[in-house]
């Protein structure tokens, strides 16, 4: 499966990350902008502001986009910090 934004192209191309996410973002929204909706609710991207964005931003859609995923994507690495999963979470319970 083709990943949705795969950093390593952005540091193939030493553009910055924002810039690259515009430009995916961008190429999804002329081409498969279902697809994007799609990436956009498994990122947890909240509905309200891909809305609010999509109604007011312009011609600065994508990068706004970019930036609301950018942000969302750093809520969920401090989040992942700041919780101890146990390794063992999917048989947690099932010892029977």
């Amino acid at each position: 499966m083709k990943e949705l934004f795969p950093l390593s192209e952005a540091e193939k191309q030493d553009v910055p990350i924002v810039d690259w996410i515009a430009n995916r973002v961008a190429e999804l929204l002329d081409r498969d902008p279902e697809l994007l909706f799609s990436y956009l609710y498994r990122l947890d991207v909240p509905e309200s502001k891909v809305d609010e964005i999509i109604k007011n931003g312009g011609q600065k859609v994508s990068i706004l986009l970019a930036k609301l995923i950018l942000q969302r994507q750093k809520q969920r690495q401090e989040t992942k910090k700041s919780i101890d999963v146990p390794k063992d979470i999917d048989t947690l319970g099932m010892e029977w």
